[in-house]
């Protein structure tokens, strides 16, 4: 269980308060965590899905302990660039960290939010160091039949190369 507390069970009322994680990413390792830790990560769009839970991983992957962050200061320059923040997927690529923002019918704008890497793992192990701004790379993924298609997830692969689902 990452997060306490219990969602309502009307649909309606469950939708506006849960969480929304849409990420799971695997952190690399270090002195800390030498088996690594996932980040789940919430799509940014209200402030209950700006959380984050970071999961520590023993050595045969299974959870040991998570806890929760206050991510505010990672989705926050996307809302002045973005109109409606709806990240839906993040990688590891090189030296950076990658989010993937979906855009919506009303502000089609799908983009790569690119922080740098080593920046943004000593946020997540302490969230009152500051991020720097974030590199905001809009991408036209095009439509199909008039419809704007938006990311819906992305991975990197071993070999360097991103791989993203999108959908109308």
């Amino acid at each position: 269980r990452m997060l306490d507390g219990h969602l309502p069970e009307e649909a309606a009322a469950r939708k506006k308060h849960k969480p929304d994680f849409e990420v799971l990413l695997a952190l690399p390792p270090d002195a800390k965590n030498p088996n690594g830790t996932l980040l789940a990560l919430g799509s940014g769009s209200k402030p209950n899905r700006r959380r984050g839970v970071i999961i520590t991983l023993a050595a045969d992957g299974k959870a040991l302990a998570s806890h929760t962050l206050d991510l505010t200061p990672l989705f926050a320059p996307l809302d002045a660039k973005l109109k409606e923040t709806n990240v839906e997927g993040a990688a590891i690529l090189g030296n950076e960290f990658l989010l993937f923002q979906r855009g919506n019918a009303g502000a089609a704008i799908n983009a790569i939010v690119a922080y740098p890497l080593e920046a943004t793992l000593k946020f997540l192990a302490d969230p009152t160091l500051a991020l720097p701004a974030p590199d905001i790379r809009k991408v036209d993924l095009g439509a199909a039949n008039g419809v704007p298609l938006g990311f819906t997830d992305a991975a990197a692969l071993p070999d360097g190369r991103i791989v993203f689902s999108a959908a109308a």
